[in-house]
C-alpha cells in the first residue's frame, strides 16, 4: 500500500512493474482528508505487509508506526522521526550543479526556486550552498530569487536583468528553468551563451516534460534522477523485498 502524493506520480508505474514482476499486490490508499486511524485500520484490513508513506503529516506518521507495519517514507524526510526515507539526492544534485557551471567559468552563481519551505527545496539549495562555499564562492543574496508560481517569468526576468547579472543559475524545478529561458528569450539573452543553467528532471520525464517545457528552445542540461532506482529502493527499505534490484 502506498499514501499518495502529486508530486510522486512519476513513481507509480515503476512501483507498479517491481511489484508485477515479483507477483506482489499493490494498493494506493488515499489519505486526504481522512483521520489517520481510518487508514490504519484500511492499511490492516488488507493484510498489508509494508508501507510506502508518501505523506508527512505528523500524526498520520505516528499512527503508521505504532501500527508495527514496516513503513518508509517516500519522497519525503521528517527530522526526528525514527523511520527510513527513500528520496531524491537534493544534496549532491545542487553540488553536482555548481560543478557544471563551475566548470563552465561561472563564478557570479544564482538559485531560482520555490519560496515555500519544503524538503526538497530545503535539500537542494543547502547542496548548492556547500558547494559554492568549498569553492569560495559564497552565494549573494541578492541573486537567490524565489516564487511558488513555477511559470514566473517576472522573477526570471528580474534575476536576468540586473546590472551583475549571474553568469549561471541553478534552477532545479522544470517550470522555474523553463521561465528563465523564456525571460532571456524576451531580453535577447540566449542560455549556454549569455547565461548558463542546470535545471533538474527524472530521466523518465527528460522528454516528455523537461525538454517539452522550453517549446522548442535549446534544451538546458539537468541534473536527473531515475525513478525506477528509488522505486525499487523503496520497496525494499519497507521490507517487501531482500534486496532493492533483486529480480
Amino acid at each position: 500500500p502506498h499514501t499518495w502524493r502529486a508530486n510522486t506520480q512519476v513513481l507509480l508505474p515503476p512501483l507498479q512493474a517491481f511489484a508485477s514482476r515479483k507477483g506482489w499486490s499493490f494498493m494506493t490508499i488515499p489519505t486526504k482528508d481522512r483521520k489517520p486511524i481510518e487508514i490504519v485500520l484500511d492499511l490492516k484490513s488488507h493484510r498489508a505487509g509494508g508501507i510506502l508513506l508518501g505523506s508527512s503529516r505528523p500524526e498520520l506518521v505516528k499512527a503508521v508506526q505504532k501500527s508495527g507495519i514496516p513503513a518508509v517514507l517516500i519522497e519525503d524526510w521528517i527530522r526526528d522521526v525514527d523511520m527510513d526515507s527513500v528520496m531524491q539526492d537534493g544534496q549532491l544534485g545542487g553540488q553536482l550543479a555548481v560543478q557544471y557551471l563551475a566548470e563552465k567559468g561561472c563564478r557570479r552563481m544564482a538559485w531560482f526556486g520555490p519560496a515555500s519551505p519544503g524538503t526538497h527545496n530545503f535539500d537542494r539549495f543547502s547542496g548548492v550552498v556547500a558547494a559554492l562555499a568549498e569553492l569560495g564562492l559564497p552565494l549573494d543574496p541578492g541573486l537567490t530569487a524565489r516564487s511558488d508560481s513555477p511559470h514566473d517569468n517576472l522573477a526570471a526576468r528580474a534575476l536576468l536583468e540586473r546590472a551583475d547579472r549571474p553568469d549561471g543559475i541553478v534552477a532545479m524545478w522544470t517550470g522555474h528553468a523553463a521561465a528563465l529561458v523564456r525571460a532571456g528569450t524576451a531580453l535577447g539573452l540566449r542560455e549556454g551563451r549569455n547565461f548558463h543553467l542546470v535545471g533538474w528532471t527524472p530521466e523518465e520525464d527528460f522528454d516528455s516534460v523537461y525538454r517539452a517545457a522550453f517549446e522548442g528552445a535549446p534544451v538546458p542540461p539537468s541534473i536527473t534522477w531515475t525513478a525506477r532506482v528509488l522505486a525499487e529502493t523503496a520497496m525494499g527499505r519497507a521490507g517487501v523485498s531482500k534486496s532493492p534490484t533483486d529480480e
